[in-house]
């Protein structure tokens, strides 16, 4: 009998579960116009910054990093520098100033637009 139940329980799981093309948590495609791609990042290091330790963080366009005093995009030479670009403040795009600032807001108003229309984030 528990058998049957279990099985039963499994495949009305199977049924809920959204598998077609219109999921887009499965059937992601990077935007031309929004989101921005993040590079020479460690996921659990900007969890740690955002999540654990409450930091706010920014994004370094690539007309920043070749101006700045140090490149923070040369060859990362040694394990230490690798490990501090990790846990800096900045996330690094491969992006010019205006094309981030342009993809940042449109990425802004599009998660507007939805919690507008839709109800949630």
């Amino acid at each position: 009998m528990s058998e049957t139940l279990l099985a039963k329980l499994d495949s009305s799981r199977k049924e809920l579960l959204d598998l077609g093309l219109r999921n887009p948590l499965l059937n992601y495609k990077g935007s031309k116009v929004r989101g921005v791609k993040i590079i020479q990042e460690k996921s659990t290091s900007i969890f740690d910054l955002l999540v654990r330790n409450s930091k706010s963080m920014s994004f370094l366009s690539k007309t920043q990093k070749e101006d700045g005093p140090e490149s923070l995009f040369e060859d990362v030479e040694t394990e230490e520098q690798l490990e501090e670009s990790y846990n800096d403040l900045r996330l690094q795009t491969n992006e010019s100033d205006k094309v981030l600032q342009s993809r940042l807001l449109n990425t802004y108003y599009a998660a507007n637009t939805s919690i507008e229309e839709q109800g949630y984030n």
